[in-house]
């Protein structure tokens, strides 16, 4: 009975941990087929821009063309600043894991690193996957569960961080957004479209901010999307010249 008992049990344990690991590198090949297909997205919406503009100059009057150049080019703004701010988060990301798997004397902490910061495009999943094989490499080659342990609570941080702090300012830096609609963003891009919706909703956000921006009717909610911090250094700057006008600096030599 004690050898039937076991037997079970291990084949239960395996099947549990290949259903794991097939699920794990399904979800992977989703991603990075997705990411595949947004580059590809990307390099023919900008190698027919010109294509595009021109269709939309046909679609709207000529007294909107200026508004349109303007949105246009806000646009593309926010989604190179969308794209450079991605790739600061993964090197955070990445930094940050590296350091800390090199303060617990974990062996190729560099190699580890890089790994979850590539992955940390992925939300939630990514980390995990990124934290797997340090951790069992801890598990295997070290003499202490200290270190698998060390390998989770530093993993688990950083995701804290990234997910709390890290990813919601940059971001919001990069695309003119204030954290909060960043993080509602991703709430909402992930109940819709899961995985995808989290990285695209992010600059569908910016877009739909450049619009409202362009338009008098519309220009409150650009604003309630906006960095409370433009508006804080307008009203210093502001203050800043109202102090210079009334100490008379600003008169002419």
């Amino acid at each position: 009975m004690q050898s039937d008992y076991i037997r079970d049990s291990l084949g239960s344990i395996v099947q549990k941990g290949s259903d794991f690991f097939t699920g794990t590198l399904s979800a992977t090949a989703s991603v990075f087929t997705f990411g595949v297909i947004l580059l590809l997205s990307v390099f023919f919406f900008i190698y027919y821009r010109k294509f595009f503009r021109e269709f939309l100059y046909k679609l709207f009057p000529e007294s909107l063309h200026e508004k349109l150049s303007n949105l246009l080019s806000e646009t593309k703004n926010s989604v190179t600043g969308y794209i450079s701010g991605l790739f600061l988060m993964m090197l955070t990301v990445g930094t940050l894991n590296s350091l800390g798997l090199w303060i617990l004397g974990i062996d190729y902490a560099l190699l580890w690193g890089v790994l979850s910061g590539l992955l940390a495009v992925i939300p939630y999943i990514g980390a995990a996957i990124g934290g797997i094989l340090p951790t069992l490499y801890a598990l295997i080659a070290m003499d202490s569960l200290l270190y698998p342990l060390g390998v989770i609570g530093v993993f688990g941080f950083v995701q804290f961080l990234e997910g709390n702090f890290i990813t919601p300012n940059i971001m919001s830096r990069r695309v003119s957004l204030n954290p909060f609609a960043v993080i509602i963003a991703i709430f909402i891009g992930e109940r819709i479209w899961g995985i995808a919706g989290i990285i695209l909703f992010i600059p569908y956000l910016a877009i739909l901010k450049n619009i409202f921006d362009e338009f008098e009717s519309t220009k409150p909610f650009g604003f309630l999307l906006g960095n409370p911090s433009e508006t804080k250094e307008e009203k210093s700057s502001s203050l800043f010249k109202k102090l210079k006008k009334a100490t008379g600096f600003d008169k002419e030599k």
